[in-house]
């Protein structure tokens, strides 16, 4: 029960162009033993680090520059740092929350005049991404400035230093990076041969995962306790009479009811735009869970869809 002491309820919504996303998301993301050794040795040689070396402290490390500087995936790079780490290879600590800021303490017409005469794209760039940037202090971020110009991070922010000697702008730079710290001497690829069956595992118990969760949500049979608990072996186990599992058992709308209510749906949605699962319900004198299979069948057949506001909406 919720709070008023009335019955709660949370719903779940799938779609296979949801479901897709989730397994590309996972694809992007998995690491593999080769990208793992291929991370691996890039950052012996983005730091220096010479055969049979442990150093000692810890290195500042800037992960979408290094991404750059290799031309390799952040989100995987990422997963591997963070594999690398749970592996005790090293340790990856993440400071990405510290940003520079900036602020034009030049007039606007100022400004436009010395971006014209010295033909500055950093200052157009700047003017197009930031607002408030005359008002007060904005933050910035000179990787994303740098990819936009095709330049180094350092140009960047040798560009902004000639600004602040011309009286345009004050600039508080901040280190926006991470620190690498290594726990073991560098082997190459022998220190990674040794966690290969890990890494295989790792990714093998994530995808299992996954697909546990994409099971559950596609699930039209088993009642929704039983599965979570049969999930963690569970086995003795009586239905809960509660989940829509459960409750649509007993209820079976013909046919004709669930397109007569998806018509009143779409049509609906034709007027508000687009509205919550919530919403809809508010708006029929129907017991939701069949309000929410007509809505499930609606999204299967592409007839309606989920926005970036998590709404329902007409296709």
């Amino acid at each position: 029960a919720g709070r008023d002491e009335n019955d709660a309820f949370s719903y779940i919504f799938r779609s296979d162009h949801m479901i897709g996303n989730i397994k590309n998301q996972f694809l992007k993301g998995k690491v593999s033993v080769e990208l793992t050794n291929t991370i691996y040795n890039n950052l012996n040689q983005y730091f220096h680090i010479a055969y049979g070396e442990i150093p000692e402290g810890n290195f500042d490390f800037d992960l979408a520059d290094f991404c750059t500087h290799y031309k390799t995936n952040i989100l995987q790079t990422y997963n591997t740092l963070k594999l690398l780490e749970k592996e005790q290879i090293l340790v990856f600590i993440e400071s990405f929350s510290k940003q520079s800021t900036l602020t034009f303490t030049a007039l606007p017409n100022e400004v436009l005049q010395y971006s014209e005469n010295n033909n500055s794209e950093l200052i157009k760039i700047i003017l197009r991404s930031y607002g408030g940037i005359f008002e007060f202090p904005v933050k910035v971020n000179e990787t994303v400035l740098a990819k936009k110009l095709n330049l180094t991070v350092s140009d960047i922010k040798d560009q902004i230093t000639k600004l602040v000697d011309d009286g345009l702008v004050t600039y508080n730079f901040r280190k926006n990076a991470g620190q690498i710290q290594f726990l073991i001497p560098r082997e190459d690829n022998s220190t990674i041969h040794k966690i290969a069956s890990n890494i295989k595992q790792h990714n093998t118990i994530k995808s299992n995962k996954i697909n546990a969760v994409i099971d559950y949500v596609n699930n039209k049979t088993i009642c929704r306790s039983n599965y979570l608990l049969n999930y963690f072996s569970e086995t003795n186990t009586q239905a809960c009479g509660i989940c829509d599992i459960c409750t649509n058992a007993n209820k079976k709308p013909s046919n004709s009811s669930y397109k007569e209510l998806s018509i009143k749906i779409l049509a609906l949605l034709s007027v508000k735009q687009s509205l919550s699962s919530k919403e809809i319900i508010a708006n029929f004198e129907l017991d939701s869970s069949i309000i929410l299979t007509t809505l499930q069948l609606l999204l299967d057949t592409d007839k309606i869809s989920i926005n970036s506001q998590n709404k329902l909406e007409k296709v």
